[in-house]
């Protein structure tokens, strides 16, 4: 609701005061100037009446914030993190989204026991939702963990890999005191349920056992507790698991995969007082960002794109991923930043900054205070490019008034949208060595890939031996397959897992397809993991090593600026629907004809693609991404003899190998997505398990990203290849985004590969 006005007293003149008016007008002048400067001073937004005040107050919000750095136990090491976490969420929830700062409930380290977690749980978000529920209302319900997280075997039976994830409360592993298992906390979603489907549970720990946990002083800590070896009663479930028919439900958001470890910052590393986890640092800015109509989906694109600029951590989003944030609660009406100054330089300064999650080379478009939607072409001015990165403030690089002739219409009272704010940034740094012995000469020819390719030039890479920076630091190393992996299943395999033997089907074993174990084998780490990236290991025997090591970098690099790409300014992205798709591994049946693998589906299993709504598709299972041309439709609902308009469309493919494949619409010409056309592109889910990613362009003109599966510099008048080729940090710069906001647009799409069945 749009805040009102102070009412202002009717004033009568009669003769006997009309001596008055003076002083009256003066009065009035100066009233005037007061609220307006109120006005100004808000952001923007007029001063709240007490009847607005009243009604945020009853708003049925409730928040439960568990932060634990320290522990009861000796042996369960600090997260500097965790503490810092819930001030700066409880802040933005009642600033930003209007969660009465009664309704958000603390619970840091020694308050946040086993007992006292369930017990507020219970009191204060299952007894308010079910009270606003009984009064026909829906209570928006948040729950925050932040501590360490573990593993305990599986006693009941639901988990594929035989273990159950565990929260690690501050009183845990002393007395008889034990984790909080997976179990239980379902079993607590399971009774919020009934009343309330407007519930997210974040969840900031390591979801499992298998990672190293790191306690340097001045690197990124893991949230990872040992398991607890001691013997407990076997939980019994109230409830049976949760399962995709519940993911409308509630929405889930967690800092890593259920094999990962999730990452904070230390002191050193974040070169502040108060360290916070990565997770919840880029969430708190992506929230300040967002609009009452974002979503979760969008939200958490933002956030991952975020984390992994320091680690290969990967944040989760399950259940219900495309409904708005908090039911809408987001406060900000007029999605936009102002200027604080126009500089005679072609510069201005805008009021967003490290805060908000803005980088180096983010892109931003400019509108006249007039506009009315500040999107499309609808009151555009100009597009920029940030230039340099304060707290609260940054400088956005105009083109010149030559280049675009309406840079001179800019003004303080203009309106800035970020059409990128996390893309963008520095160089991706790699440490390549040394190496000893044979592989002395490794460290050399991966550079010599990396320069000839123009990473090098372009800043998108940084050769640094001493490997000191910030975050995104790629580290060559050497070792035993065995030291390095647990599992072998979260390696890449060399082999699928089955294979033609003539006619015949020969399923591979484990040491068939894998490194053995004894292996010796080159890796890259990103430094806050000592695990492969992506899993992917390089034989020292194989000639072509070194352009492999150097293919993974180059990919990794370009991946990072393929994440953060947007235009949230474009309207073109709301003119196409994607839908995803999958046939269960189950239903298809794998042959062999001609030594070639085939796949048919089974006639008794086999129901057609079945849309994925938990953003989950199992090892095998063939996977369908439908694009469709819905401009007409759109257009149609405000003008019903509207005519759609076609779009060309590409589409690239981020998979959990770290390869950067086009999917389609690359190399030469495509033909344009009509209006009410669509498109289907069919893959087959491979290993290893992880996050596959797609970014879907659509384009008013013909798209080219062929230059992804080309080696070498070339000169190129494409925008995108120029934004998408080059560190925001060292060769970005206004003229790369001169062009109307509508040109292209960015849909982002996720798709969590999982060995569940």
């Amino acid at each position: 609701m749009r805040p009102r006005r102070p009412a202002v007293p009717k004033r009568i003149f009669t003769g006997k005061i009309m001596r008055h008016l003076r002083y009256n007008l003066i009065l009035s002048v100066a009233l005037t100037v007061v609220v307006m400067t109120a006005i100004w001073l808000s952001g923007g937004n007029v001063v709240r009446s007490q009847e607005a005040v009243r009604e945020e107050q009853k708003r049925p919000a409730f928040a439960l914030l568990v932060g634990i750095s320290n522990y009861k136990s000796k042996d369960i090491t600090r997260i500097d993190g965790c503490e810092n976490n819930v001030p700066a969420l409880a802040e933005t929830l009642t600033r930003d989204y209007g969660f009465p700062a009664a309704n958000v409930k603390t619970l840091v380290n020694e308050a946040a026991t086993r007992d006292a977690i369930i017990a507020e749980f219970q009191k204060h978000l299952l007894a308010n939702a079910k009270a606003a529920a009984e009064n026909k209302a829906e209570a928006a319900i948040v729950y925050y963990f932040c501590g360490h997280g573990s593993q305990y075997p599986d006693q009941d039976g639901d988990e594929n890999d035989g273990m159950d994830e565990t929260f690690v409360p501050y009183d845990a592993r002393t007395g008889d005191v034990f984790d909080i298992l997976d179990d239980e906390f379902d079993d607590l979603k399971t009774d919020l349920r009934p009343f309330t489907s407007n519930a997210v549970f974040i969840l900031e720990s390591c979801h499992s056992g298998t990672g190293t946990r790191g306690d340097s002083s001045d690197t990124l800590v893991s949230q990872e507790a040992d398991a607890d070896k001691r013997k407990r009663t076997p939980y019994k479930r109230r409830h049976p698991p949760s399962g995709p028919s519940d993911a409308m439900t509630y929405t889930e958001i967690a800092a890593s995969l259920s094999y990962n470890t999730a990452k904070s910052e230390t002191a050193a590393f974040c070169k502040c007082d108060k360290p916070m986890s990565l997770m919840t640092r880029a969430l708190v800015q992506a929230l300040k960002r967002s609009t009452p109509n974002t979503t979760y989906r969008s939200l958490m694109r933002e956030v991952s794109t975020e984390v992994a600029v320091h680690s290969r951590q990967e944040p989760q989003l399950e259940g219900s991923r495309d409904t708005v944030l908090f039911g809408g609660a987001a406060k900000r009406t007029t999605p936009f930043i102002e200027i604080e100054s126009v500089m005679p330089d072609g510069r201005i300064v805008i009021r967003a900054g490290i805060i908000h999650g803005l980088k180096t080379g983010s892109q931003v478009s400019v509108y006249s205070s007039d506009s009315a939607t500040n999107t499309g072409r609808d009151g555009w001015l100009v597009n920029g490019v940030v230039e340099r990165v304060g707290n609260t403030t940054s400088v956005v690089r105009l083109p010149s008034a030559k280049e675009q002739p309406n840079t001179e219409k800019v003004k303080v009272t203009s309106r800035v949208i970020l059409a990128s704010p996390v893309f963008g940034g520095g160089a991706l740094v790699a440490d390549l060595g040394p190496m000893s012995g044979d592989a002395a000469s490794l460290p050399r020819s991966v550079a010599a890939s990396l320069e000839k390719d123009g990473l090098v030039e372009n800043g998108m890479v940084k050769l640094d031996s001493a490997a000191s920076a910030d975050g995104g630091v790629l580290t060559l190393r050497r070792g035993k397959v065995k030291d390095i992996a647990a599992e072998r299943r979260f390696l890449a395999p060399l082999k699928p897992r089955s294979i033609c033997d003539g006619d015949d089907l020969k399923t591979l074993t484990e040491n068939e397809r894998y490194p053995a174990r004894e292996k010796d084998v080159f890796y890259l780490t990103d430094g806050a993991d000592s695990r492969p990236i992506y899993g992917m290991t390089f034989d020292p025997e194989d000639t072509s090593a070194a352009e492999k090591i150097a293919s993974l970098i180059r990919d990794h690099a370009y991946s990072r600026n393929l994440r953060g790409l947007d235009n949230k300014a474009s309207s073109l992205p709301e003119q196409i629907k994607v839908t995803l798709n999958s046939i269960p591994s189950d239903a298809i049946i794998e042959g062999c004809r001609e030594g070639k693998i085939t796949y048919r589906p089974d006639r008794d299993k086999f129901r057609g693609f079945q849309e994925i709504t938990d953003g989950k598709t199992p090892i095998g299972s063939f996977f369908q991404l439908n694009i469709k041309n819905i401009s007409g439709e759109i257009r149609r609902k405000e003008n019903e003899f509207a005519s759609g308009e076609a779009f060309h469309i590409a589409v690239l493919a981020l998979t959990n190998k770290g390869e950067i494949r086009n999917a389609y619409g690359s190399g030469g010409a495509n033909d344009a997505l009509q209006d009410g056309k669509d498109v289907n592109i069919t893959l087959r889910m491979t290993e290893p398990v992880g996050i596959e990613r797609f970014v879907i362009v659509v384009s008013k003109d013909h798209i080219d990203l062929s230059f992804y599966e080309t080696r070498g510099t070339r000169n190129s008048s494409s925008l995108l290849e120029r934004l998408l080729t080059r560190s925001g940090e060292a060769t970005r710069d206004a003229r790369s985004v001169v062009d109307a906001p509508d040109g292209w647009g960015v849909i982002h799409m996720e798709l969590n590969i999982t060995d569940e069945k």
